[in-house]
């Protein structure tokens, strides 16, 4: 995608090229945008979901969150030497609050629907616009605790089996003779036949292989992500960003299909040039409102 002249935004494929006018959104996968280097040892937990052909080897996973615990578990499944190293003290799970549900007023009051982040901070997160207004120390420090990682309650049970070590992280890794040997943070080594990276992603939007250089020079970025406005409207009018790339400007909840709804409506409203009012939904919104009502009974 090439830096425009105008409002539209020229984008090339191998074949051909596009012109689209006016508006563009970006919501690629965190794949073109993920910093994983590629190498025949080491794969992302988020690419490989069939781990018959580690059967009978030894295998690292790095990270302690749902990706990390998931593969760990399926992969022992399959008969792989898994081992599991975790940077924390311990391996944080996901509880149901069965307390609380028993008085949803209270459990309410301190989670919002979209149940993303601890109590009183998932109130926070679920208000993008006004979760990037506070302090910037403020959000990065809120951001942080929204999604740290974890497994889910119900894998708990799958992975009671696995060799899962606490307080170490890796320093390097050396592969040879078609194994990796991994040194640690307590100076121990680990040599293994392949190794799992689940640890997340750093977003860098100049990953991205159809965003021309001098459109990037055009864009304005924060450790890789793009500063976003109104609508998810990059410093490039009419460009604009959902998804993980738009978490730097409206907060963890944009890493989750949970926070669709608001990047839906905010494009929408921005596109269509709509100032929010006090009186009703837009007639995007009501329009799926009067579907979903026709397909009651």
């Amino acid at each position: 995608m090439d830096a425009p002249r105008t409002r539209a935004h020229r984008l090339h494929r191998p074949s051909s090229s596009v012109l689209i006018n006016n508006e563009h959104r970006l919501e690629n996968g965190r794949r073109d945008v993920a910093e994983v280097a590629p190498d025949q040892a080491k794969t992302s937990g988020s690419l490989r979901a069939i781990f018959d052909s580690f059967a009978g080897k030894k295998l690292a996973v790095v990270g302690a969150g749902q990706s990390a615990l998931e593969s760990a578990a399926l992969l022992s499944e399959t008969g792989v030497e898994v081992e599991v190293l975790v940077r924390a003290s311990s391996v944080r799970w996901l509880w149901p609050r069965k307390g609380l549900r028993i008085f949803p007023p209270v459990e309410r009051l301190l989670y919002a629907p979209p149940d993303v982040g601890q109590a009183g901070i998932s109130h926070l997160v679920a208000r993008p616009n006004l979760f990037r207004h506070l302090p910037r120390s403020i959000q990065d420090r809120l951001g942080r605790r929204a999604i740290r990682p974890a497994g889910a309650a119900w894998l708990k049970p799958r992975c009671e089996r696995l060799r899962i070590t606490t307080r170490r992280f890796v320093t390097s890794a050396e592969p040879g003779g078609g194994q990796v040997t991994l040194t640690l943070s307590d100076g121990t080594q680990r040599r293994v036949d392949h190794v799992l990276l689940a640890t997340g992603y750093r977003v860098d939007i100049s990953r991205y292989p159809f965003l021309s250089g001098r459109l990037l020079e055009c864009i304005r970025r924060v450790e890789g992500y793009p500063q976003l406005g109104v609508g998810f409207e990059s410093s490039v009018s009419g460009l604009h960003f959902l998804g993980a790339p738009a978490a730097w400007s409206f907060g963890p909840l944009m890493r989750f299909v949970a926070g669709a709804d608001f990047a839906c409506l905010s494009l929408t409203h921005k596109i269509l040039g709509r100032v929010p009012s006090k009186r009703g939904r837009r007639p995007v919104l009501q329009a799926t409102v009067t579907v979903k009502r026709c397909r009651q009974p």
